[in-house]
């Protein structure tokens, strides 16, 4: 029988664990998710959590949360009916400001500017920004 390497090993156990806290995160995104109460449902200190999702996603765990309350706002931007304000609020964002600072940043445009892209051409929007 092969030997595995415990490294391998380890790192894959890592990964696992990490996976299962990425789905918590993809299906709680719009709660308070700070990082503290996050370990604490995992039984991790802060800085345990905060070092796998460096070592092993090689993000940090504020940007991992971030961007997937983007993509969310993103398509709910997509599908209109919202305000940027009620966008931020039903994405985990603590305000309209907060989500536009994030999108600018991310997208390099105001979710009103990409609104307006959508308006005049939504096929430019989806190719730039999905």
């Amino acid at each position: 029988m092969p030997e595995v390497n415990p490294v391998f090993l380890r790192k894959n156990k890592n990964l696992d664990k990490l996976s299962v806290i990425t789905s918590y995160i993809q299906n709680h995104y719009a709660e308070d998710l700070r990082l503290d109460g996050v370990a604490a449902v995992f039984g991790y200190s802060p800085t345990h959590l905060s070092r796998m999702f460096q070592t092993y996603a090689g993000i940090t765990y504020r940007d991992y949360l971030q961007s997937t309350r983007l993509e969310h706002a993103l398509k709910d931007l997509k599908a209109g009916g919202f305000s940027i304000l009620e966008t931020a609020l039903q994405n985990g964002f603590p305000s309209g400001k907060a989500l536009t600072r994030a999108f600018k940043k991310k997208y390099g445009m105001l979710p009103g500017e990409y609104r307006e892209m959508l308006r005049n051409g939504p096929e430019n929007a989806n190719e730039s920004h999905t």
